[in-house]
C-alpha cells in the first residue's frame, strides 16, 4: 500500500489560498512546525542550519546543536530570511486573515483522514484543540528571546 504524508505547514497552506500563494503560506508556517516536529526532523534541521549559516541567518556551528535548541535556532533563521526578503512571517501579516481562516485550519487539522498511522511509517502528531487552537487563533507567533512565542503571551 502506498502512503503519502504532508507536513502541518503544507496542510495549513491550503486554508490560506485566498490570502497567499502556496509557497508563501508554507514559508510562514514552516518555522513553527519545525519546532513542533523537533524529535522527528533533527537531520533535516542540521542540514538547513548549514545553509542558513552560509548566508548569515544563523551562527556558524548551529548544526552542532540538538533537540529543541536546534529547531528554535533554525526557526529563527528561517524567519530572519523571510523578513530579509520582505515575506510575511506570521499569520497576522496576511491582509484579511481572520476567523474564517482559523476555522478552515482547525477543521483541516482535525480531519481524521489526514492523520497518519505510525504503522505506515508516517509521522503522527497529536493535534489537540488547545495547542492547535492557540497557535492558529493567535495569528501572533513570533521568534524572540531565542524561542517561539505567542506575541503578547507566555513562551
Amino acid at each position: 500500500m502506498e502512503t503519502a504524508a504532508s507536513s502541518g505547514a503544507h496542510l495549513t497552506s491550503f486554508s490560506l489560498v485566498d490570502l497567499a500563494a502556496h509557497g508563501a503560506a508554507c514559508g510562514i508556517m514552516n518555522p513553527y512546525y519545525a519546532v513542533l516536529y523537533t524529535p522527528a526532523i533533527q537531520p533535516q534541521l542540521k542540514s538547513i542550519s548549514r545553509v542558513l549559516a552560509r548566508y548569515g541567518y544563523v551562527p556558524e556551528g548551529t548544526d552542532s546543536l540538538h533537540g529543541r535548541e536546534l529547531s528554535q535556532a533554525v526557526a529563527g533563521g528561517l524567519i530572519a530570511f523571510g523578513k530579509a526578503i520582505h515575506a510575511p512571517t506570521k499569520l497576522s501579516d496576511l491582509d484579511g486573515f481572520g476567523e474564517k481562516h482559523i476555522q478552515r485550519i482547525l477543521t483541516a487539522a482535525k480531519d481524521p483522514s489526514l492523520r497518519f498511522s505510525e504503522s505506515d511509517g508516517c509521522l503522527h502528531v497529536d493535534k489537540s484543540d488547545y495547542f492547535t487552537g492557540e497557535m492558529v487563533e493567535s495569528g501572533r507567533l513570533v521568534f524572540k528571546d531565542n524561542c517561539i512565542q505567542l506575541e503578547g503571551g507566555a513562551t
